[in-house]
């Protein structure tokens, strides 16, 4: 199959995920390109999904589209332009978002004095099974596990005082759909890990078993102790959101990411095209990201904000470079230059941000 498209709250966060300190610049323009690349794959795939819209729409009302620069991380973004939010289907929105989290995680698990545990949640499933499917047993699971006396008892005796909790899924081409669930338990005291493997297991697996679903004793629930370098990976959990890293790791075993699966339906696999369409329809209106009551309070960290507020949110101490009539924004669009009018943005030079829009065609005022 061939692709036409082939061709409010103000949250400061003190980290380097706009300058992607300590990478090859170049590399990361890459990156940051090939998102906005894949989101055409996406619109194409999705043509009623919000993502159709997402950097591409004026917002109404606004009457024009500005380009902002953050001198501290030497990045460029658009204001007053519909984004989707969809932490699943969007891999612009997404990386703004999953970075984000990563942020706000790891200043949670500083603040942390307890240690963490991670507890991988999965069961047997093959090509056949549908993920809507797989994803309301394991979820189900996943509550009665965690719901009752015996998860009371439990989390009192080895000491749990909150969870986050998020939920994952891959496609392989051997078994078909993926999902698993991750629960990061902090605990009051010196969690014996091979303990909580052992009990959490074979309760998972009586669950399971009573909904007609097999959980292997080996890799049906895993469980290892984690430090506070643990946001990295945390901060992952949904899609494995790092397009950067889908040159080293797609094909690998035959397990794909769902931006991973656009990469290859750009490349004629039709089939990854409907496997992402799949995966799109089972995970709308899923939550990346849930902390168990109470928990941020116990941590001293603010109120609990959306994925839209976190992907709306400007970076510190932007500043305003140009503004675009819509119509000069159609240019951009026809001509398919987005991304790269961001990356030279990021330069933070207006001159020559001036200079390329001229060579496309548009000319900003005096």
């Amino acid at each position: 199959m061939k692709s036409s498209s082939k061709s409010s709250l103000c949250l400061v966060f003190n980290a380097k995920f706009a300058s992607g300190s300590g990478s090859d610049p170049e590399t990361l323009a890459a990156k940051r390109l090939r998102r906005f690349y894949l989101q055409a794959i996406a619109r194409e795939l999705l043509p009623d999904a919000r993502v159709n819209q997402c950097l591409r729409s004026v917002v109404p009302g606004t009457g024009c589209v500005n380009i902002h620069y953050s001198k501290k991380f030497e990045r460029a973004h658009y204001g007053n332009l519909v984004q989707c939010a969809s932490v699943w289907v969007d891999p612009v929105c997404s990386s703004k978002i999953t970075e984000r989290r990563r942020v706000e995680l790891e200043d949670g698990l500083n603040r942390s004095p307890w240690p963490g545990v991670m507890i991988t949640l999965t069961l047997q499933h093959s090509r056949d099974d549908k993920l809507a499917a797989l994803r309301r047993d394991l979820m189900a699971g996943k509550r009665e596990l965690k719901n009752g006396g015996w998860w009371t008892r439990f989390s009192k005796r080895i000491g749990i005082v909150g969870s986050i909790t998020s939920t994952e899924t891959t496609y392989g081409l051997e078994n078909g759909h993926h999902p698993h669930s991750h629960i990061l338990e902090l605990v009051d005291g010196h969690p014996d890990t091979e303990q909580i493997q052992a009990e959490v297991s074979k309760r998972f697996r009586e669950i399971m078993t009573s909904r007609g679903r097999y959980v292997s004793p080996e890799i049906g629930v895993h469980v290892r102790a984690t430090d506070h370098g643990a946001a990295d990976y945390i901060s992952k959990w949904g899609a494995a959101f790092e397009i950067s890293k889908a040159g080293a790791k797609r094909g690998k075993d035959g397990h794909y990411n769902p931006f991973e699966l656009l990469q290859l339906y750009a490349e004629g696999e039709t089939w990854a095209g409907e496997v992402f369409r799949e995966y799109a329809a089972a995970m709308k209106g899923v939550n990346q990201i849930r902390w168990s009551k109470g928990l941020r309070e116990l941590l001293g960290m603010g109120a609990e904000v959306s994925d839209r507020e976190l992907v709306e949110a400007p970076l510190e101490d932007d500043i305003l470079l140009a503004s675009l009539t819509v119509k000069q924004w159609g240019v951009i669009l026809k001509r398919e230059k987005r991304g790269e009018l961001l990356e030279v943005a990021s330069t933070g030079d207006a001159k020559l941000l001036r200079s390329y829009l001229m060579a496309l065609g548009v000319f900003l005022d005096s």
